[in-house]
């Protein structure tokens, strides 16, 4: 019987040395969500579309991580401006903000207003955190296009693929997400 108990401490006690050196070593740290890929010395850059209403491109999203740190930048083509962006990025669709599986860009954790009258044509954000690969990342903005000193046409932007798709969210519109550092 008293051999049995001192298995057990025994046991116990190995299986509590060898967690601690997962949590304590680099690669434990690694798996437990850093920005850092260990395979990875220099910048991940990715670059995707943004796309109003569907299907008019009026820009781009690059996407950008460098020493734990995630950057997006939207730059948007000559005619359009920026009356406002969203954005953020996750792990799963759970860390994005969403109704019914509708995206909500007022909710995400980044966001930025614009005066109409600055004509606003491109904007960074800097996200700071521990993530890891791959990351979903939710790109909204409002644009606008002028003409004669008048606001002609405003749509609704998400960033996707080169060739137009995005994955999609599960609610009953059009918004989208890519994956970060997937490069369709």
């Amino acid at each position: 019987m008293k051999s049995m108990n001192i298995t057990k401490i025994a046991f116990a006690l190995l299986v509590s040395l060898a967690m601690l050196a997962v949590v304590f070593s680099p690669k434990g740290a690694v798996a437990m969500g850093d920005f850092t890929d260990p395979s990875v010395d220099s910048p991940i850059v990715r670059t995707y579309d943004l796309y109003a209403g569907q299907d008019i491109l009026v820009g781009q999203l690059i996407v950008e991580m460098t020493n734990g740190q995630i950057s997006l930048q939207y730059d948007i083509l000559e005619g359009w401006f920026l009356k406002e962006t969203h954005a953020e990025v996750a792990t799963d669709l759970m860390g994005i903000w969403q109704s019914k599986g509708n995206p909500v860009p007022g909710k995400f954790s980044e966001g930025h207003d614009f005066s109409m009258k600055k004509m606003v044509d491109g904007d960074v954000v800097i996200f700071q955190g521990s993530y890891s690969l791959p990351l979903l990342v939710a790109a909204h903005a409002s644009v606008f296009q002028m003409s004669d000193g008048h606001v002609v046409n405003c749509e609704t932007a998400w960033a996707a693929y080169s060739d137009g798709t995005g994955e999609q969210f599960p609610g009953n519109n059009w918004a989208t997400y890519v994956i970060f550092p997937d490069e369709r």
